[in-house]
């Protein structure tokens, strides 16, 4: 519906005409409120701000009102302290367990994608399960068994995409362990070109002393990488290659 402009006119002419509400009273109050805020939101918006601040207003004395008002604050910010409190406790002991640690066993002679998994493990319990694995028994399995997989202890960190294993190849007589250190390596395309990529690597050694493997082992549980790298670095090679996911 149109309004004809006589009517217009008589309508703004009224609301010129009306006086404003005292200075003491409530709807003066409201609307100075409402502008302020009003603004005040605006300008927040137009320089980018995130966070919303919303003046302080004064306003008529009321005992009552107030008290209970900022009662209602304290008690809100006693809620989130001990909130945040409870969540920073929670995110500082975390790294503090082991469950990012699992391990598996590969027995001799049985199919390479063939896994027995042990769940969480950690490095005491790890050592443990090292001496008293039967290695021996488990040579002969293999050698029965050539297409299949040598014994191997394997310890994963999934977090950290670290894998250190160990196993043993050879016969009763004369034999030998490997440790494998599997690490992401960054890799580049064909002749030095095209989009970097990161992959998994597998770089293995030789020894025969069981106590530098127990030592190996215990690097790796600290989270010492560099220095794990570094020790066995120094045992004979026996190859590396891109590891499988």
């Amino acid at each position: 519906m149109h309004l004809p402009s006589s009517s217009i006119k008589l309508l703004t002419e009224k609301m010129l005409l009306t006086p404003p509400a005292p200075p003491g009273s409530s709807n003066s109050i409201l609307i100075v409120k409402s502008l302020r805020l009003q603004t005040k939101v605006s300008l927040l918006h137009r320089h980018g701000r995130t966070q919303l601040q919303i003046p302080k207003l004064r306003q008529a004395p009321d005992v009552g009102g107030n008290f209970i008002g900022h009662f209602m604050r304290i008690l809100i910010l006693l809620i989130a302290t001990l909130t945040l409190s409870c969540n920073s406790n929670k995110t500082k002991t975390k790294p503090e367990t082991n469950s990012m640690f699992t391990y598996d066993i590969q027995y001799g002679g049985d199919p390479h994608d063939m896994y027995d998994l042990k769940g969480q493990i950690n490095y005491d319990n790890f050592i443990s399960s090292f001496d008293t694995f039967p290695w021996l028994d488990e040579i002969d399995k293999a050698n029965a068994n050539p297409n299949g997989c040598s014994p191997t202890l394997s310890v994963k960190n999934k977090a950290d995409e670290r894998d250190f294993w160990v196993s043993m190849s050879g016969d009763r007589s004369n034999h030998g362990y490997l440790v494998g250190y599997v690490y992401p390596k960054t890799k580049k395309g064909l002749l030095g070109f095209g989009k970097v990529k990161t992959i998994k690597w597998v770089e293995i050694y030789l020894t025969e002393n069981e106590q530098q493997i127990k030592n190996f082992f215990k690097l790796y549980f600290d989270k010492n990488y560099d220095q794990l790298h570094a020790e066995i670095k120094k045992l004979e090679k026996f190859g590396e290659m891109e590891a499988a996911n």
